[in-house]
């Protein structure tokens, strides 16, 4: 059985090699916003592709590939200045935490069909601001 990472770890070691890869390999050193845009799509169909097969070891390996992505791109729009990694993953973890109430407030959802309208009804508040 594969040794699990403490909490963080493996997206820390992750994060890591993107920044050296950037810095070391001449392929991901020529990346941009664009190209990494198209391989983030390219990898979000094979997820697909695997989730339909119920391919599960594909699957993991297809998240990877995809977070990988979109570490590429995040660290792509840090070099640029435009924002980073743990800004969007703060400012993501606020949004969730926002638009689950039933979770994290006093509302309540005893159904998915509930839970989701309430997600949409905050969404929508939210874009209405």
């Amino acid at each position: 059985m594969p040794v699990t990472p403490p909490p963080g770890e493996g997206i820390e070691r992750l994060r890591a090699i993107c920044r050296q890869l950037r810095a070391e390999c001449p392929w991901d050193r020529a990346q941009t916003l664009e190209t990494v845009q198209k391989l983030v799509g390219e990898e979000a169909a094979e997820i697909s592709k695997a989730v339909s097969a119920g391919d599960w070891e594909n699957l993991r390996e297809e998240v990877g590939d995809t977070l990988f992505n979109l570490l590429l791109l995040a660290t792509l729009a840090e070099e640029k200045g435009l924002f980073t990694w743990d800004a969007v993953c703060a400012k993501e973890a606020e949004k969730m935490v926002r638009r689950h109430p039933h979770v994290y407030g006093e509302a309540k959802a005893s159904t998915p069909e509930e839970a989701r309208a309430q997600f949409n009804r905050m969404k929508r508040e939210e874009r209405g601001a």
